[in-house]
């Protein structure tokens, strides 16, 4: 099985949409702390909208998630899914002594380790660029409560919001990719 994950891991690093989907992310998250900027010069910082630099992460995941991380996990799976369709490899896929079910769960892990890979990234980009870019307020609003921006909460907010939206786009990638794979 780790053989199998190796190989569908190789096979997926060396396909050119893979990387497109991973470098989208950096542009993505610049347009997004770009209207960031834009709103909080509209709001007070004690408006619910108002977006600090501390806070950049985890809204920018929050509000992101549906359209981009959906639409990315999407294409990923049917892409995953139909990678074998598309190379003219299928009947090569099905004679290697690996069961259906073996396949299924190894591209199923790798779909997962892309996710998570991919919302790094958007991480990483949405703290770089929220910190170059949104202001740095002494303290922030987190459901409705004021907690300064240096505070160990933020954090853990930040890491509880990326656990539940990984969660989201496995299951909705899983639902996608279980589509197309009874298809």
């Amino acid at each position: 099985m780790k053989v199998l994950i190796r190989i569908e891991f190789e096979k997926l690093i060396h396909q050119k949409w893979a990387w497109f989907i991973l470098v989208s992310c950096i542009p993505f998250a610049y347009a997004l702390i770009t209207y960031f900027v834009w709103v909080d010069q509209r709001h007070l910082p004690d408006s619910p909208f108002y977006v600090a630099a501390s806070m950049s992460a985890s809204r920018g995941m929050k509000e992101s998630i549906y359209l981009f991380g959906n639409l990315m996990v999407a294409l990923l799976a049917g892409l995953l899914y139909t990678e074998e369709f598309q190379g003219g490899k299928l009947r090569m896929f099905f004679l290697r002594s690996y069961s259906r079910g073996q396949i299924f769960v190894s591209k199923w892990m790798i779909m997962n380790l892309f996710i998570l890979l991919m919302m790094v990234i958007l991480g990483v980009s949405f703290t770089i660029f929220g910190v170059m870019k949104l202001p740095s307020p002494p303290e922030v609003m987190i459901s409705g409560n004021r907690i300064p921006s240096t505070n160990v909460a933020i954090l853990f907010y930040t890491l509880k919001q990326y656990a539940l939206d990984f969660a989201t786009l496995i299951g909705g990638g899983g639902v996608v990719y279980l589509d197309c794979h009874v298809l």
